[in-house]
């Protein structure tokens, strides 16, 4: 789930999104999915001092507070990749282990108040971690050229492509050249997109590295995958739990590709939306990021619950360059936190709007 957290000393970037958030001693914190419920199930997380409804798939970490209503029975996919009926009880911690596969990868972001320089900016892959050793190039088009240079290099292969685009193209796609060598599992390589004078180097807070899963990584991935579809998901909620899974291993590529999908069907749900806008601040693209925030708010509608809402209002008032919407999104933001009792959030985001 998305942790908005606000520098009070601010650090002025052209990206407002970082990786995720800083790791623990032992690493990121893992994470845990509600599923669904038969009937109301409620959350509090360690800084609130009220409950909210939770709506569903919705992500819980291990320290949150759970209340499950009489008679309402709800599933949990735990970290370890099993699943837990929950009936009604008191209210408690997850019950689920502190150790497994999915990790929070919750965007770790930054005051945005800069307009990145005009480049083709690279989509996909960009950075973090691959599967498939012949992925296709995606990037965004500028209206100064229609003509583009493709690079890819690492320590064993380097190649280049020259690409024309149609009049108007908002995006630019390379298929994996046939007659080059494959990535080689393990190894990693950057690729670079040139036109017009300006390179998609210039929108990346740093030179983008694109790592290919080493053979037994891929195995240990494919295991778990193995592990997800045994557990009697519906298609949609098998989905969202594979791009949890691919995005806890930093398969931003991939992740925003399955959740970009997922996020067609009328049966999608605002955590869809949620988790692709987490996938897209994970690979620094913060317009995408924000267009899918905004995204899931409208597909909510009147049917957002609490900490939602103020997480995703949290978020695009931290990512927009637009002065009036940052205010307009985080004075939302603070109204929810407030009704939640998380002061210290609200507090945090008072001091973006006076930035």
């Amino acid at each position: 789930m998305l942790r908005t957290l606000v520098f009070l000393e601010w650090v002025v970037m052209f990206w407002g999104c970082r990786s995720h958030q800083p790791d623990t001693q032992n690493g990121p914190p893992p994470v845990h999915v509600l599923i669904s419920s038969t009937g109301t199930v409620e959350l509090r997380k360690l800084d609130w001092t009220h409950y909210a409804t939770v709506s569903f798939p919705a992500q819980v970490m291990s320290d949150d507070l759970l209340k499950i209503a009489r008679g309402t029975v709800a599933r949990i996919v735990c970290s370890d990749l099993t699943i837990q009926m929950l009936s009604t009880r008191p209210p408690g911690p997850v019950p689920c282990p502190s150790r497994g596969e999915l990790v929070d990868r919750s965007p770790y972001l930054l005051l945005r108040n800069a307009t990145p320089p005009t480049c083709p900016v690279q989509l996909s892959p960009r950075t973090g971690q691959l599967v498939t050793s012949r992925p296709d190039v995606r990037w965004s088009a500028i209206p100064e050229t229609s003509n583009y240079r493709v690079e890819l290099a690492g320590d064993t292969i380097h190649w280049i492509r020259d690409v024309h685009l149609p009049s108007g193209a908002q995006e630019g796609r390379l298929a994996y050249p046939p007659d080059v060598q494959a990535l080689t599992p393990g190894t990693t390589v950057t690729i670079t997109i040139s036109g017009a004078g300006r390179s998609s180097n210039e929108c990346a807070s740093q030179k983008p590295g694109i790592r290919v899963l080493s053979s037994s990584e891929q195995a240990s991935l494919h295991s778990a995958e193995n592990r997800l579809e045994r557990l009697g998901l519906s298609a949609i909620d098998l989905g969202y739990m594979r791009a949890n899974l691919w995005l806890s291993h930093e398969l931003y590529a991939e992740s925003i590709d399955l959740l970009d999908r997922l996020s067609q069907s009328s049966d999608a749900s605002v955590a869809v939306l949620r988790l692709l806008g987490d996938a897209y601040c994970n690979a620094e693209l913060t317009d995408h990021a924000i267009q899918a925030y905004k995204g899931g708010i409208r597909r909510a509608g009147s049917e957002i619950d609490i900490e939602t809402e103020a997480a995703l209002n949290a978020a695009i008032a931290n990512l927009t360059g637009d002065p009036q919407e940052r205010k307009e999104r985080a004075t939302r933001a603070i109204e929810l936190y407030r009704r939640l009792g998380d002061d210290k959030r609200a507090d945090d985001l008072a001091h973006l709007i006076k930035a």
